[in-house]
């Protein structure tokens, strides 16, 4: 059996696709599966997987009807005869030693290991490297570590992750397949729920790239309550382990909720935008924990729009929520 399983949910992502799966068949540890999962793509990637598949071994290939990227991956881990499971996305690629620090670093069995990455857009122009911070061992002080992965941002994504199958199979831990966006901070939390064997791994060799069509440029109708039900899980979290300075992380995460949900509103239509909505997001749990906190709250939150942000959560402002969203619009339509 391989020591690693790879599993790589594919979706329309033939032109990042032969570098992606490239990099790994290139790697200097060789001890590994490759599991792609197609979602139904309309481009030409099932057919460049395929053509992986049958050049390699170790390439499976597989297709399913359109679900999205949270069973794609649950799809793969229940597939997957490797010891530990590696997370790629299709358009993202790995160094050639990707695999062999992991596995260098994987000795003491650890349940759960977080990894830096490389963020650059795809000119390959470098915005940032992120490392997890602490040291390669498990840790005993759980709550720093999952402070200091929050606010080093390297918590909430499934890529850059390394899971142990045993340890998924004896919890039943999958992706929830009702969120379309942000199921992989809920699939961290879920691991988190049951294990404090937890490593980083300080070097950065997976690359992410940051796309201009993804997901967050489509409009989506019902996406405050796929909000409001991440958030539910990741303030759980928090408050039940009580994270070093789980009250800010809280607020912090809040406020970008507000900007995320502009963001998605500037893609709307006037008539999309009703007051129902805009109601229901000011008056749900995420921003109610801005009027629970609001003490700490411009001790905490840095930047031009914080006190924007203070004014319509507080004073329930929808007429000030729609100027933000019309920037935002605005905005979008010269970028």
């Amino acid at each position: 059996m391989p020591f690693f399983s790879i599993i790589i949910p594919v979706y329309n992502s033939y032109k990042y696709l032969n570098k992606c799966i490239s990099s790994i068949l290139n790697q200097s540890f060789a001890d590994f599966e490759i599991i792609i999962i197609d979602d139904e793509s309309t481009d030409e990637s099932k057919s460049l997987c395929l053509s992986f598949a049958k050049g390699d071994s170790r390439v499976i290939f597989l297709e399913q009807n359109n679900s999205g990227p949270g069973s794609a991956r649950n799809k793969g881990m229940s597939l997957a005869n490797g010891d530990y499971i590696v997370f790629v996305d299709s358009d993202d690629y790995v160094e050639e030693n990707y695999l062999k620090t992991l596995y260098d670093n994987l000795s003491d069995l650890p349940d759960v290991a977080f990894v830096g990455y490389i963020m650059e857009n795809e000119s390959g122009e470098v915005f940032r490297k992120q490392i997890p911070l602490l040291s390669n061992k498990p840790t005993l002080n759980f709550e720093h570590l999952i402070f200091d992965l929050i606010s080093n941002d390297n918590f909430g994504y499934s890529w850059c992750k390394v899971v142990r199958k045993k340890f998924i199979q004896k919890n039943n831990i999958c992706f929830n397949v009702q969120y379309f966006m942000h199921e992989d901070l809920v699939f961290i939390c879920e691991c988190l729920k049951h294990t404090k064997n937890i490593i980083t791994i300080n070097t950065c060799s997976y690359h992410y790239i940051k796309r201009s069509n993804s997901l967050c440029s489509t409009f989506h109708g019902d996406f405050i309550d796929n909000v409001e039900k991440v958030n539910a899980c990741f303030f759980e979290l928090l408050e039940k382990e009580k994270i070093v300075n789980w009250k800010e992380i809280i607020l912090q995460r809040a406020v970008f909720s507000m900007y995320l949900v502009f963001k998605n509103y500037s893609l709307a239509s006037k008539k999309m935008l009703t007051k129902k909505m805009i109601s229901s997001f000011l008056n749900g749990p995420t921003i109610k924990r801005i009027s629970l906190y609001k003490k700490m709250y411009f001790k905490t939150i840095r930047g031009k729009k914080r006190m924007i942000f203070y004014i319509i959560a507080i004073q329930k402002c929808i007429i000030l929520f729609r100027i933000v969203v019309l920037f935002y619009k605005i905005k979008k339509a010269h970028s």
